[in-house]
Order: C-alpha cells, then structure tokens, then sequence
C-alpha cells in the first residue's frame, strides 16, 4: 500500500525535487538540439491526444461535457498505455510539449488518477524529462484534495455566490513567492492578476 499522503510529506518531496531543479537547470540540453531522436508517431498521438483534450472544454452544454468526458477518458486510456509501456519518456523523443499534454490528460482525470501517477511526474522532474513549472499544476492539484491547502497557488477557484475567482488556500503562504520563484514562475501576486484577481499575502 502507497505511503498516504500529508501536508508534510507532500512539503518535502517538493523541497526535494526543487533541490534538484535548482541543481541541474543548467546541465539540461534544449530539447530542440535532439529533433533527431524525435519518435513520430509518439508526437502525432500526443498532439492528437492534446487537441481532443481542449476540443470542447470550453463547451458547457450537456452535449459539450458529454463529449469531453468521453474524449477525457479515451486519451487517459492512451496516456496509461504510454506510461505503462515507456514509464515517462524523455522530451527527446516525444517533443517538447509532449510532457505538457502528459500532464493536461492527468490534471483532467479523477483524483485517484492523480494520485497513481504524481509520484511518476516528481520523479520526471528529478530526471529531467518534466519542466518544474508543468509538475506544480498537478502536484497543487493533488496537494488541495488531500490537505485543503496547496504549495503553489496554480490551483484558482470559482464562488459559486458570486462567480468570482480566487485563489484556493495556500499552505506557508508566507514562502510561497519563494517556492514559485524557484521554478520560474512569477508572482502570486502577478499570477493572481491575470486572473483579474487582487491578491495580498498577509504578514
């Protein structure tokens, strides 16, 4: 049985693998100096796989989520065969947004999904093949289900009164600008911005 998970725990390993970012940014070779290694028919699956995934997102109608809850079920399907087969391939040969559409099947699958496959992606991190900036989406993702708080402040809610967003709880928030900057994101404060979003950390 897995390890369960705790806001501790959770605080760790991304210490951990921010440790490794911080430590091997500058050894990483750009994805574009490998095109040769590129494995074609990955690629044209992944950028299949992506264009379904965001076809009818936007799309609220009964019929609109119907059909993107099939197409979110048929790539989860393909993404698990290519996890299963490959474990997490490196960006060389799938492209250098192949990790990203990785990471956008999961993030748009059940939390148990997540869960199975975010100690897979820490790991992609640590090993070169995920950017940082990808990992946090889905480790927010999972760290807000399981502790009611995330590391990152990626994860933006809706008010069901007033249908405006804000920014789901966020665990030591005073160090969360830190953490982001860390992994080349900017600002909370900028992040929250684009979301029309006035955000002040409280001392």
């Amino acid at each position: 049985m897995g390890k369960i998970l705790t806001s501790n725990n959770i605080l760790s390993w991304t210490c951990l693998i921010l440790l490794f970012i911080s430590c091997n940014n500058a050894k990483h070779e750009s994805v574009a100096t490998k095109r040769k290694t590129l494995n074609d028919s990955l690629v044209k699956e992944l950028n299949s796989i992506r264009r379904y995934d965001q076809e009818h997102r936007a799309d609220t109608s009964s019929v609109g989520k119907l059909t993107q809850a099939k197409d979110d079920a048929l790539n989860l399907h393909k993404i698990e065969n290519l996890l299963n087969i490959y474990g997490w391939p490196d960006p060389e040969t799938i492209g250098e947004y192949g990790s990203e559409t990785i990471l956008l099947v999961l993030q748009h699958s059940h939390i148990s999904v997540q869960r199975k496959y975010l100690p897979m992606a820490r790991r992609a991190v640590i090993e070169g093949k995920l950017s940082g900036r990808s990992w946090v989406l889905l480790e927010d993702r999972v760290s807000l289900a399981t502790t009611g708080k995330q590391l990152y402040g990626t994860q933006v809610k809706t008010d069901q009164k007033t249908g405006k967003y804000y920014i789901a709880p966020i665990k030591d928030e005073m160090n969360v600008n830190d953490r982001r900057k860390k992994i080349g994101l900017e600002s909370l404060e900028q992040y929250a911005a684009s979301w029309g979003i006035k955000y002040t950390i409280e001392n």
